[in-house]
């Protein structure tokens, strides 16, 4: 039953690549953000929503230790990224590696049934990294503030809870669904 999981993977990563506007996590406009304008980022920005989703969804397929070691990994080092981001470090094409880093972690999933923990921390280091060096270099040009990354990171591990109770959901509910009508065949 591990190809439902996937699928749902896959579905998560097709919404990401179906939309033009999906990496757009940096900020918007000229003003100085707070709190509530980074608790929000992560909830209108789909590249956000489907990075956070995705990294839960694959803890759950991971099960055991990947179920708090994966979305706090992930957590880390976007708050690592954001002070690199703030302190002005340079990474060119931040964007697009983040949505690539997405875009890969659904595709392995889907392909590798049991995927290795050090491998799914190492794609949830590099996309959690990338949105924090996003946001960071908003808190450096002086658009967004440390207010702003607090509600950033409680809003994404809010999605990660998301992602993870939809695993718990297709793990007991579908599968479990899957598994009563096939007995009856």
């Amino acid at each position: 039953m591990r190809g439902i999981r996937a699928l749902v993977l896959a579905g998560a990563t097709a919404v990401t690549l179906s939309l033009p506007t999906a990496a757009c996590a940096a900020g918007t406009g000229g003003a100085v953000e707070g709190f509530a304008a980074g608790f929000v980022r992560p909830f209108v920005s789909l590249e956000h929503v489907s990075a956070a989703i995705i990294v839960g969804l694959l803890a759950v397929h991971l099960g055991g230790r990947a179920l708090n070691r994966v979305p706090g990994g992930f957590l880390m080092v976007m708050i690592l990224g954001a002070m690199m981001g703030a302190a002005g470090a340079g990474m060119p094409f931040v964007e697009e590696i983040c949505l690539a880093a997405v875009v890969m972690f659904g595709a392995l999933a889907v392909l590798w049934s049991r995927l290795s923990v050090v491998i799914a921390l190492s794609i949830a280091g590099v996309i959690g990294v990338m949105q924090g060096h996003l946001h960071g270099a908003a808190m450096h040009n002086g658009i967004a503030s440390t207010g702003s990354l607090v509600g950033l990171v409680l809003g994404m591990a809010i999605l990660l809870g998301v992602g993870i109770m939809l695993g718990a959901f297709v793990d007991t509910i579908v599968v479990g669904e899957i598994r009563r009508l096939t007995r009856r065949l």
